[in-house]
């Protein structure tokens, strides 16, 4: 059942395992196999596909929608004092929103996994729709990894929006490298 185990032959480690349970050994040959049937279960995650999804709802107060100054009087060292219209000032109001993705990783090999991610968010505000915003994104590649290492590369898409009008679509190539220290 080691030697399986250690060839990362998990079914049949398995199987020789659960023979020698059934065999009622002593309660530490019985501790000892359990921690080899959590390491298989660890194991076979490493090669089988896996999918997560999210959602997520929010509900809050924003002092100031539109990122404006506060007072409407202004003083300019280059245009002198002057006073700002009144869809320049900071504006206040409630929102809601929410967040929904999905993600799946499928290994190949032991040491190269392709992956696909998919999320939208959206947060509309009540009094000033035109300050509401939302986004669709799209990415995906590959993952390599190693004993320290992973190294993520991909595509993506986005669709931004800005009060139900489109406002920026972005194409790009990304990577990010993690590297375990200790």
């Amino acid at each position: 059942a080691r030697g399986y185990f250690l060839l990362e032959q998990y079914d049949r480690a398995r199987v020789e395992f659960t023979k020698v349970l059934e065999a009622d050994p002593p309660a530490d040959v019985k501790v000892t196999i359990n921690k080899f049937m959590d390491a298989i279960r660890l194991g076979e995650a490493g090669y089988k596909t896996t999918a997560g999804f999210y959602a997520e709802l929010s509900f809050g107060y924003d002092s100031n929608v539109n990122s404006s100054p506060s007072s409407a009087n202004f003083n300019s060292p280059t245009l002198g004092p002057g006073t700002l219209n009144d869809s320049s000032v900071a504006k206040e109001d409630g929102y809601y929103g929410y967040s929904v993705g999905a993600n799946v990783n499928h290994p190949l090999t032991a040491g190269f996994s392709l992956f696909a991610d998919a999320n939208t968010n959206h947060k509309y505000f009540e009094d000033t729709p035109d300050f509401s915003l939302g986004s669709v994104t799209l990415q995906g590649g590959g993952i390599f990894s190693g004993e320290r290492y992973r190294l993520k590369v991909g595509i993506q898409w986005q669709d931004f929006e800005v009060g139900d009008d489109p406002y920026r679509e972005l194409l790009a190539l990304n990577s990010d490298i993690r590297w375990q220290l200790s």
